[in-house]
């Protein structure tokens, strides 16, 4: 059978190390030992290195900090001038006053600034046509007038403002923050590897630093939105500040002697006519301080360009054209321009000359009055005339029916054409219907002969009546009337007297009769005329006879009795002035004849007699 071989013995261990490990360990230690020798300096220098650019971070921050904290709690307006290493930043410190336009304005020195509050001294901002400029008060030679370091050198096309303000400067130099205030000069801290950048931005949010033109507040590249103070530390790496800014509206500060006018020659005068139909020309004339301008003759609107600066003025005249007149009315004069650029207006506006018109009516009883209609405003009016002024136009006239004494009256409408500056007449007249008075029978007398305003009595009337000058319509019984007129007792002894006259009425219809006085010599003088007979007073009056008996015996309808009794008082004859008693009845009236009642805008120049 197969056996296993006997085990083998084990080896012992050598003790003690070879010649080959002996040296493996002295080389490892030699290497040890080097590389310790050589990166211990290397840490060393690099800690020493880390520690200086902290200590550098810290006062590149410092310095940052210390000009951004001359902005803070500050109305920033702008840059007065800006570069890497000095800024002029300018500061308003309170409200604004408004400049009053001043001839010549951008050359001006010297400035009325009312309800400005400023010393000699003081530092002024004036803004205007989107410019600012900073000055300085170096006189106060009036309550509101204040003498300038500099000319404004704005523009006067818009308002003008002054505001009190302030400066600051920072300057970068001899390793030193210089700040100078109205105040003085003064070290901030170094400024060591410390600049200024300015920062903008685009509508659409794009930032540029430093582009051409900064630091005014608006170039192409955008709006100024920050400054940048930045400061390099020892590795070269730019340690930053954001300053934001909100800067006014200007696009820039003009310095001293700038002059904001681009264009010193460029003066307008706009003159505006209206209102002339087409082709006509209008006669005005301009006078001003510019020998080209001064005498011309507009016929039309037109622009003078260039118009050097002063006072302008237009007047215009009338102008005759199809038959009507054309009146002006000028606005806007006079003007000054108040310098060589900017614009001034002056017009003139055509219309129409009012016309006149003449207008009389006539018909009417005594003492009525009637409406009309077709002018621009109703008229109430009598027996008369009036002047009215009017626009050009055409009108037509109408009287309205008037009811007297039981006839109405009518008067036929009429047209009238006016043109302007011109006149024309109208004359209403009425008239009874040819069958007399509708329902019934009328008497119309007709007065006259007498002295303008005299009354007197009127005769051989179922009631007595007193009448001046007019026509009176009474609605009577028909029959036979012997109508006449005893005289009114005048001043100075003179004598009016009417004879008396038959006249029948007829049934429906309208009798008429006229009643005419007459100068009468008194009784001393030779008697009376024929036809007339001395009273008791001796006075002359018409031979007097009793009324016929009527046709048809109704009841009339008469006038309200009125005194004196029909037939002539023995004492005398009616007052000399003043209206008789009595509301005269029927259809005539004893008062006044009637006055046209006319709007205030349509006062004639004389009264209706």
């Amino acid at each position: 059978m197969n056996q296993r071989p006997p085990p083998q013995p084990h080896a012992q261990p050598q003790e003690g190390m070879t010649l080959v490990e002996v040296l493996v360990a002295s080389m490892l230690s030699v290497v040890v030992v080097g590389l310790a020798v050589a990166v211990v300096p290397r840490v060393i220098a690099q800690g020493a290195a880390q520690a200086k650019a902290a200590a550098a971070t810290v006062k590149t921050t410092a310095q940052t900090q210390l000009v951004a904290e001359q902005f803070k709690d500050k109305n920033f307006v702008g840059f007065a001038s800006g570069s890497p290493s000095a800024l002029n930043a300018v500061f308003t410190t309170g409200g604004a006053v408004t400049v009053p336009l001043q001839r010549n304005l951008h050359t001006l020195s010297t400035l009325d600034m009312p309800g400005l509050s400023a010393a000699v001294g003081d530092q002024v901002l004036l803004t205007g046509g989107g410019l600012g400029k900073l000055v300085t008060v170096t006189g106060h030679p009036a309550a509101d007038t204040y003498t300038l370091d500099c000319p404004t050198g704005l523009p006067s096309s818009g308002p003008v403002l002054a505001y009190p303000a302030s400066t600051l400067g920072l300057e970068l130099g001899g390793n030193v923050i210089t700040r100078t205030t109205r105040a003085g000069r003064e070290a901030l801290g170094p400024s060591t590897g410390l600049h200024f950048s300015y920062l903008y931005a685009s509508k659409t949010g794009a930032l540029t630093r430093d582009p051409a033109g900064a630091p005014a507040s608006s170039v192409s590249a955008g709006r100024l939105s920050a400054l940048l103070p930045s400061a390099q530390d020892a590795g070269g790496i730019d340690r930053v500040n954001m300053v934001p800014l909100s800067p006014s509206s200007l696009s820039r500060l003009l310095g001293c002697t700038q002059m904001g006018v681009t264009a010193p020659n460029d003066g307008q005068l706009f003159v505006t006519v209206g209102g002339l139909p087409g082709g006509v020309s209008a006669d005005a004339t301009v006078t001003g301080p510019d020998p080209a301008i001064n005498g011309s003759r507009p016929g039309a609107s037109r622009t003078y360009t260039p118009a050097q600066p002063g006072t302008y003025a237009l007047t215009a005249r009338s102008v005759s054209a199809g038959g009507n007149v054309y009146q002006p009315v000028v606005s806007g004069s006079p003007t000054t321009l108040n310098n060589s650029w900017g614009s001034v207006y002056l017009a003139v506006q055509y219309a129409l000359a009012p016309a006149t018109l003449n207008l009389s009516v006539s018909g009417l009883p005594a003492g009525v009055g009637a409406t009309l209609t077709g002018l621009p405003s109703t008229i109430q009016a009598g027996n008369g005339t009036a002047t009215l002024r009017l626009a050009a136009g055409r009108y037509t006239v109408a009287g309205q029916p008037v009811s007297a004494g039981g006839v109405t009256y009518t008067a036929p409408a009429v047209g009238v054409s006016l043109a302007g500056g011109g006149s024309g007449s109208v004359n209403v007249v009425y008239s009874a219907p040819a069958g007399g008075v509708v329902g019934g029978s009328a008497l119309q007398v007709t007065v006259t002969g007498l002295p303008t305003g005299a009354q007197a009595g009127l005769t051989g009337l179922p009631s007595a009546f007193y009448a001046q000058n007019g026509v009176y319509v009474f609605s009577v019984p028909a029959g036979n009337y012997y109508v006449g007129g005893y005289s009114p007792n005048m001043t100075g002894g003179a004598r009016y007297t009417a004879p008396s006259h038959t006249v029948t009425v007829p049934s429906g219809g309208m009798g008429n009769v006229a009643v005419a006085y007459v100068y009468n010599r008194p009784v001393g003088g030779g008697g009376c005329s024929p036809g007339f007979v001395p009273d008791s007073n001796g006075n002359c009056v018409g031979i007097l006879a009793p009324v016929s008996p009527p046709s048809a015996p109704p009841d009339p309808e008469v006038p309200a009795p009125v005194s004196p009794p029909s037939t002539p008082p023995e004492t005398g004859t009616p007052p000399e002035t003043g209206t008789p008693p009595g509301d005269g009845g029927g259809g005539g009236g004893g008062g006044p004849p009637a006055m046209m009642n006319l709007p205030s805008e349509l006062q004639s120049q004389r009264p209706l007699t």
